[in-house]
């Protein structure tokens, strides 16, 4: 039987102590984008997505929760 279904896991690591605002400067031409998704923080670069644990507080009625 073959296996129709070309979909891969994706490979997840845990990363520890480490902020958007010290891979925004040791890598500026790595980051593409950033938003908010279910009020976490996810840092898109050229090769993966880092989602960040912490939960990001609305301010300022910014319907997108932080400051990128």
């Amino acid at each position: 039987m073959i296996n129709n279904d070309k979909r891969k896991e994706p490979k997840r690591y845990r990363l520890s102590g480490i902020s958007m605002k010290e891979i925004k400067a040791k890598y500026p031409d790595k980051v593409i984008d950033a938003y908010v998704e279910n009020e976490r923080l996810i840092l898109v670069l050229d090769t993966c997505r880092i989602k960040f644990d912490e939960r990001i507080p609305q301010s300022y009625n910014d319907i997108y929760g932080g400051i990128h």
